[in-house]
């Protein structure tokens, strides 16, 4: 899945601008969201709750290319060093209450609702960034694969660098770890909790 995302999101960069790039990745994912809450609508099978985790990943990293894609667009090297401190804090502070809000919206929506409130989400990151596009519209109006540099991106051309191998290597490493510490707290929680 995350794959595949990363292709068609590697595609569309080089035909679209910045900002109809971020709102087509905004709307496919509000998309996938509404289809995934009528899946579980619809069906009781598990597999609904494999895709939702498998598109967590996927939903998580694409967010996270497009925050600092629009941060990157619109601020130098310079007012980057001040100003993305406080952009990742603002992440924290949302997973923090996230994290507290959970179990009251659980006990007032039911869990497959939370997939409403995290579309809710989604609309309003394109509020945002409909907002951020009309104010900065010459930042995020050029192509996003273009540039005054020439790097050839083909996987073989960068597997030649040992830079990139160890890169590789740690993102494969991080990514795992995080993955098997996010299946023992499940399967932790399925002990604890049965229902």
């Amino acid at each position: 899945m995350g794959i595949g995302a990363a292709w068609i999101h590697g595609r569309a960069r080089k035909r679209l601008t910045t900002a109809r790039l971020f709102r087509s990745l905004l709307l496919a994912l509000l998309l996938c969201v509404l289809v995934l809450r009528l899946g579980f609508g619809l069906t009781d099978a598990a597999w609904s709750a494999f895709v939702l985790l498998g598109f967590y990943s996927v939903a998580n990293a694409l967010l996270n290319v497009e925050v600092w894609g629009v941060a990157g667009q619109l601020f130098t090297v310079r007012q980057g060093k001040r100003l993305f401190v406080l952009v990742g804090s603002g992440e924290l502070m949302a997973m923090a209450m996230g994290g507290l809000a959970t179990p009251l919206l659980v006990t007032w929506m039911g869990t497959e609702n939370l997939l409403l409130v995290a579309a809710a989400g989604l609309g309003g990151c394109l509020i945002c960034l409909s907002v951020i596009t009309r104010e900065y519209s010459g930042r995020l109006s050029r192509r996003s694969g273009s540039g005054s540099e020439s790097v050839s991106t083909s996987i073989f051309s960068l597997a030649k660098h040992r830079y990139t191998l160890w890169i590789f290597l740690l993102a494969i490493v991080g990514v795992s770890t995080t993955r098997l510490v996010d299946f023992v707290f499940l399967e932790a929680a399925n002990t604890l909790y049965h229902n």
